[in-house]
């Protein structure tokens, strides 16, 4: 959603996808975007960026952008399904993910207990992947035409902070939703 009008303010609700907010503090209007990974996917900031050229003519480079908490790289683990549509939108997809092994002190122990028919040998342990959804949006952002100094990404992970933000993955769907708002103020 995007505006130019004083004293309406838009909101998101978000438990895990990001809240970005974008500001045009020259031509004062604002945008809020939700952006899970379907939305990032669908390059929902880059076009909230044009909706905001086209309506208001805000230039991306007087515009400033704030992401706001949720899920980070180091708890959102997602599938291989997800890393393949990323590849096919972004050229810069494989800087999105990390793979992490998992171990297991009995099966490095004793890796013989494990030992399979399948070549090479051994079954081998499965491979978690994690998406830096964050990185993912700030990159769309830049390309958009936003200036990095102008991007702020310091929020906490809402999966880490469950005392102090709603994570839908920790807590299990039971939680509440956190809202980002921006308005313009009326003078």
């Amino acid at each position: 959603m995007v505006t130019d009008t004083p004293g309406l303010v838009l909101g998101v609700q978000t438990a895990d996808c990001l809240p970005i907010i974008l500001a045009d503090r020259k031509r004062r209007a604002v945008g809020v975007f939700h952006a899970g990974w379907r939305g990032t996917l669908k390059r929902i900031v880059e076009k909230g960026v044009g909706e905001m050229r086209k309506h208001f003519r805000s230039d991306p480079r007087d515009l400033v952008a704030s992401i706001g908490p949720g899920v980070q790289e180091c708890c959102y683990e997602v599938g291989e399904e997800v890393r393949t549509k990323f590849e096919a939108q972004f050229a810069y997809a494989g800087s999105l993910f990390r793979q992490v092994k998992e171990s297991d002190p009995v099966r490095e122990k004793y890796p013989l207990l494990f030992l399979t028919a399948r070549a090479p040998g051994h079954s081998s342990l499965p491979v978690k992947l994690f998406l830096d959804l964050v990185e993912a949006n700030r990159r769309q952002l830049l390309d958009a035409g936003v200036r990095a100094r102008c991007i702020e990404t310091a929020a906490p992970c809402t999966a880490c902070h469950t005392d102090l933000l709603f994570s839908f993955r920790a807590e299990k769907g039971v939680t509440g939703r956190l809202i980002a708002a921006a308005g313009i103020k009326v003078e």
